[in-house]
């Protein structure tokens, strides 16, 4: 960050108030100019001071953190997955990283499956698929959000030969 103030007396040295108290220059034309470093977060005063005389001049600046820039596309996040085998009555939930149970069941047909994603970036498209552990697709969708804003995709009822299956959901932007 750089501080520059003018409306000083012509060279005078010109320094920072504890607990810096650093002298950062001198000034020249009743201005100064220097660059502040982002560790002094906080208020000082700027002091110039004729120091035999007794008479100064005061200004108060603040350094405060800057934010942070937003991401630069959409990044999104899986944040909800639901499978229900039908047929068995058996149903396993994932929110927010955790699985209500292990989902270890053999699935056939009348197999639903849902999945939810949240945009954590800037405002642009997203798209969700839900993809079984061949690789095909089972479901996709591609939405423009924006930041914070989400939306949920599901397969409806699908038959699927009965044997064990991994369920993959991924968002991309």
């Amino acid at each position: 960050m750089t501080i520059s103030w003018s409306g000083f007396v012509d060279g005078w040295p010109v320094y920072i108030s504890a607990p810096i108290g650093e002298i950062v220059g001198y000034t020249a034309s009743g201005s100064i100019s220097f660059t502040v470093p982002s560790s002094w977060l906080g208020t000082y005063t700027l002091i110039a001071e004729q120091p035999y005389v007794g008479s100064s001049n005061t200004v108060t600046f603040t350094v405060v953190a800057a934010a942070p820039p937003p991401p630069p596309e959409a990044d999104g996040k899986v944040y909800h997955i639901d499978v229900q085998d039908k047929a068995r009555g058996v149903s396993f939930t994932y929110h927010n990283g955790v699985w209500n149970r292990q989902p270890e069941v053999t699935v056939g047909n009348n197999l639903y499956i849902s999945a939810c994603a949240v945009n954590q970036g800037a405002a642009g498209n997203l798209t969700l698929t839900i993809k079984d552990d061949t690789g095909a697709i089972l479901s996709s969708a591609t939405v423009t959000l924006g930041t914070g804003a989400g939306f949920c995709i599901g397969t409806g009822t699908i038959n699927m030969p009965n044997r064990s299956y991994s369920i993959n959901c991924v968002v991309t932007p």
